[in-house]
């Protein structure tokens, strides 16, 4: 197998990511079996969000401005999703709940909920209205946007504040059918989120804080790079 040569994507071209020299080194080995759902999986299981092969120390564990909960709607293939990205690289600070399961919100006036809608502001315009230390709980969907609309009409969420992110385009390989480019993979949502809560709400210059939520997500982006330029040789040599 050929060396993994790691490049960021444009938009991300500014990441601090921890060192990948384990996780390629991992590469060249067999899949391995998770040890609290016995399934084999490369590299993480997606069902236990736990890493494979690696020691803690190995990874990235990153804290988060504020608890983060992620509601996944029962159809959404684990396997294509990245939430639980967020799990194994921020644990302290997320919690997943699968749909029709849902967090329980102690103080609506403290919660919001990440969600493009006629509703919704922006982080910027909601640092107006809140300080430092008022949020104690942000929500986020992770579906199809037509699964998204089914949980969002959910009566829990009829009083709590929208927000909205600033226009970013995803690097996502499974990009949304018939949705534009600015629909984002909920691992990119939440690191946009985490740093524009940076800036506007705790008032902060960024320093990469939040850099290592996407550093699975960027390994498996150069997977998929490298395996769709091997396709193309391959299909040149036919």
């Amino acid at each position: 197998m050929s060396k993994l040569r790691m490049i960021l994507p444009p938009q991300f071209k500014h990441l601090k990511l921890y060192p990948y020299q384990p996780l390629l080194e991992l590469r060249n080995k067999e899949r391995q079996v998770c040890h609290l759902c016995k399934s084999s999986r490369k590299y993480y299981c997606y069902e236990c969000n736990v890493m494979l092969g690696l020691t803690p120390d190995q990874i990235p564990n990153v804290t988060l401005p504020v608890h983060i909960d992620i509601i996944k709607h029962y159809a959404e293939k684990a396997s294509k999703s990245t939430t639980s990205h967020a799990r194994i690289f921020a644990p302290q600070s997320t919690s997943i709940y699968h749909y029709p399961n849902m967090p329980s919100v102690k103080n609506k006036s403290k919660a919001i909920l990440v969600y493009p809608c006629k509703d919704s502001c922006t982080i910027e315009a909601l640092s107006s209205k809140i300080s430092h230390g008022q949020l104690d709980q942000v929500i986020f969907i992770d579906s199809t946007w037509n699964q998204a609309t089914s949980i969002f009409q959910n009566e829990m969420f009829s009083d709590i504040q929208k927000v909205q992110l600033s226009t970013a385009e995803t690097c996502y390989w499974r990009p949304q059918v018939k949705q534009p480019s600015t629909y984002l993979a909920t691992i990119e949502a939440i690191y946009y989120f985490c740093v524009e809560y940076h800036k506007y709400i705790l008032k902060r210059e960024y320093h990469g804080e939040y850099d290592n939520l996407l550093y699975m997500y960027i390994f498996q982006y150069n997977l998929v790079q490298e395996s769709t330029k091997q396709h193309y040789l391959d299909h040149e040599k036919q």
